[in-house]
Formats: C-alpha cells, structure tokens, sequence
C-alpha cells in the first residue's frame, strides 16, 4: 500500500491490526490505483456501445478558456437527427468546440507521452540500484527505530509508577502518556514503512513503468473517472486550447522525463513537425540533478 499513502500497522500487544495514513504523500490515488490496476490485469469492464453524457466530456474541468480564464464546461446539441456534444466558455465569450474532435486530439497528445520499453526498463534498473543501496542501511535502521520504541515504552512504564506513587497530577499524566503513545504510533508507522518499501515499491515501480509505457491505451479503455485523474496527473495546471492545439503552463516532470513527448519536444526546438500529430506543446523543459 506505500504508492497510495496508506500502511499496514501489525498487531501490538493487546491493539489490533490497522490500516493507517502513512507519513509519505500518496503517489497516486487508491481509486486510480484500482481502476489502472484492472485495466492492466484485462479485468477491466468492458465500455458498453451507448455512452451517458458525462463520457462524450472528459476533458471537462481540465480545460481552461483561451478568452476568459475560467475552466470551459460542456453540454449536448441536438441536430441532424443525433445529439453532439461541445466544449464552450460560461462567460458568453464565442468559444465552442466540437467535443468529439478535441477528445481525439487529446488522445493523439496522450500518446506522445507514453514511453518505450527500453526507457522504462532503465528506469526500473536505475530505482531498483538504489533501493538495494539502500537496504544495506535497512537493518541499522530498523535497530534504531526499535530502541526508540523501547524508550517511550519504558518511559510509558515509568509514568505510570509515579502516577500510582502520587508523584504526578492526573492531568499531566494523561498528557504525557498520550503524547508517548503518539510517539509510538509514529515509530510503528516508520518501523512498517523501512521494512515494507523495498518489496512493494518495487511492485509500484512494476505497475508505474506499464503504466507509462500503455498511457494512451489505458485512457482510452478507462471511465470518465479514471479518465479525468490521469488527465489530472499529467498536467496538473490544466490545458487550454486554441486553434493551434493544447497549451499548459506545466506538465508531470516524471512523465515528462520518461516519456517520447521529450523527445518531440526537443526536435520541435529545432524547427522539427512531429509526423505523429501538429498539436503544439507549452512546456519547461526538465533536466537531471544529482
């Protein structure tokens, strides 16, 4: 459970097994998680032929208006005997476009995003070194962690013979044995986190490097839901479009890093059209730093 943020705490004396927060940022959402995680495994439910309205509109809330600044919605037309669906501006600028033509250049963008399996399999080597670097350290820490552990169950100890000796109020010594087992509580959730990150951050590695290397493919087979998280993830200051194609302040540096789109990026510097798709990027250009 480390990639979405949530640890397994054992059984202690008399409490029992807990799933808790854990003290690092969740990498990806548990939904997400699940969702990619099906589609992955071919478990995923198939699409049904007719669609609800919501899945013409993923791109709604993740684009921004080229007028006004504010986040475009959508919504249906009938006409010609069928129902269409756009994207437009709620400030009465004349901004209206066709959805069903952005979500296919969208999905062009996409997959100038997913990375080769050469790229990723570096990736997994290079991480995977440096956990084995640094499970060397993971016993000493371990030793550490639990003489901590051992300091605040002694202390706990003590304050509890000078509560029965009268040497300490009531109200001090509930205070100090909550904020002991406070401390506690947080060395069991480090003790979990050294001794479970090399083996399931390696199964998220696994699940990142397919991820990527599918993006396009996996977003084209997952809900609405799922849909608008990746779309979240990836560009995490939202997309505005115009004519020449979808713009953003800011892109994930990770998948950015590992994707082909750095590639084309760089040979549109340099005057190059990608032959993929004419979708222009606004991106920062990320570079490596020890």
């Amino acid at each position: 459970m480390f990639d979405i943020g949530k640890l397994k705490i054992p059984a202690y004396k008399d409490e029992e097994e807990i799933i808790v927060d854990a003290i690092h940022e969740a990498l990806v959402s548990e939904l997400l998680f699940n969702e990619v995680q099906q589609i992955i495994n071919g478990k995923a439910r198939k699409a049904p032929p007719t669609y609800k309205k919501q899945d013409n509109l993923p791109l709604r809330g993740n684009l921004i208006c080229d007028c006004c600044g504010r986040k475009l919605t959508g919504s249906a037309s009938k006409g010609n005997g069928g129902r269409y669906f756009y994207y437009h501006c709620t400030k009465g600028f004349k901004v209206r476009y066709k959805a069903q033509d952005l979500n296919t250049q969208f999905e062009e963008l996409l997959g100038t995003f997913t990375a080769s399996k050469e790229v990723t399999q570096l990736y997994y080597d290079i991480i995977k070194n440096e956990l084995k670097d640094g499970s060397a350290n993971k016993g000493a820490k371990v030793r550490k962690v639990n003489e901590a552990i051992q300091l605040n169950e002694n202390r706990i100890t003590k304050l509890q013979d000078d509560f029965a000796d009268g040497n300490i109020s009531s109200s001090d010594y509930n205070s100090m044995k909550t904020r002991y087992e406070y401390k506690l509580n947080e060395l069991s959730v480090e003790k979990t986190e050294i001794k479970v990150m090399n083996s399931e951050f390696q199964d998220y590695l696994s699940f990142s490097c397919s991820f990527i290397e599918n993006l396009d493919a996996i977003y084209s087979e997952s809900d609405t839901n799922a849909k608008q998280k990746i779309i979240g993830s990836i560009f995490p200051e939202n997309l505005t479009y115009s004519k020449n194609g979808f713009r953003t302040t800011r892109t994930n540096e990770a998948v950015l890093l590992l994707s082909n789109h750095n590639r084309q990026y760089e040979g549109k510097l340099k005057g190059q059209t990608s032959k993929k798709t004419s979708l222009s990027y606004s991106v920062t250009p990320i570079r490596f730093e020890p």
